[in-house]
């Protein structure tokens, strides 16, 4: 079948050769590149978890610092390819840009950390917006979500935002192909209490107002929260990948201890000025009363995390 042609986004160096990035890479001093590879940071999470909270603490970093990477938009074409069944021809090339991508990214000197906390990466939306027209991207036309469990209600056919599910494994393996001893993929799995979550998304957002209402959208929480376990237990083990949990509560309330733990496991010195300046504009909502026709949801769905939670801290024991 055909391949499109699909153009690297303005702004964004142009992928090297395997040959050339290797021998980029081996130039290096391996030693430092061990010690501290280069980290690609995935915020995980259900929806109501602070996505947008994370997102706006990237943004004050600013670029080069804090750098978007671009393996968010290509991991998540090969993500909608497999749970929508269509444009599977697509794949290969998916996955080879999406190492490409990654062997370009690390080898930029003056970015600390590379986040991975969109669909479609902002310099990519500002090329679609302008030309006013789809990217050669089959999936970026209707989706800009911030990669929560599940992520973007569909604008088009399929309409089932239960199955809109991003997938590690698509991350970790262009990494892998593409920086393998230079890079890591780090999990920040941002956890919330359960009866907070459900105030969100079903009072204060516009989840609760579609089709099935507000026991609808639980479900979809509870199944997001079991597919991140799942996926958890399927990454290879460290250095490949690691992971992390964070409690949301704790990072919208300045909490110091959790702040300096997120900044040793990010790698960015100045997390905590960054975070208070994200909470100065940050109001959150008060926790809403739990109703008792959600109590059953709200259980299960805190069972969901704490199962996704043992599964992040297994990661970490996992031999190599």
């Amino acid at each position: 079948p055909h391949i499109p042609h699909i153009p690297h986004p303005r702004h964004h160096p142009r992928p090297p050769s395997a040959e050339a990035w290797k021998q980029q890479i081996m130039s290096m001093n391996m030693t430092e590149l061990r010690k501290g590879r280069r980290p690609f940071i995935f915020i995980a999470g259900v929806e109501g978890t602070g996505h947008q909270w994370y997102s706006t603490l990237f943004r004050k970093c600013h670029q080069p610092k804090c750098s978007e990477s671009h393996l968010g938009a290509y991991a998540w074409q090969r993500a909608a390819a497999a749970f929508n069944h269509t444009h599977v021809e697509l794949d290969p090339t998916m996955a080879r840009l999406a190492a490409t991508s990654v062997a370009a990214e690390v080898l930029d000197a003056h970015a600390a950390l590379h986040f991975i906390n969109s669909v479609l990466p902002r310099d990519v939306e500002g090329v679609t917006y302008t030309k006013r027209k789809v990217t050669d991207m089959p999936w970026s036309d209707w989706c800009y979500g911030q990669y929560s469990y599940p992520n973007c209600m569909p604008r088009q056919p399929p309409f089932d935002k239960a199955i809109q599910m991003p997938d590690m494994k698509f991350m970790v393996e262009a990494i892998e192909t593409g920086a393998n001893a230079a890079a890591q993929l780090r999990v920040v799995l941002t956890l919330r209490n359960a009866a907070a979550i459900a105030a969100s998304v079903c009072d204060h957002r516009v989840f609760g107002q579609q089709v099935g209402g507000c026991k609808n959208e639980m479900e979809m929480l509870i199944h997001g929260a079991e597919v991140m376990e799942t996926q958890l237990d399927a990454l290879p083990p460290p250095p490949l990948a690691v992971c992390e949990p964070f409690a949301f509560e704790d990072m919208e309330a300045d909490k110091l201890s959790a702040l300096k733990r997120l900044r040793t496991f990010i790698g960015l010195d100045h997390t905590v000025a960054l975070a208070h300046h994200v909470n100065t504009d940050h109001n959150p909502r008060r926790e809403e009363h739990l109703l008792l026709h959600r109590a059953e949801l709200i259980a299960r769905l805190s069972e969901a995390q704490g199962k996704a939670e043992a599964a992040c801290r297994r990661q970490n024991a996992k031999a190599a």
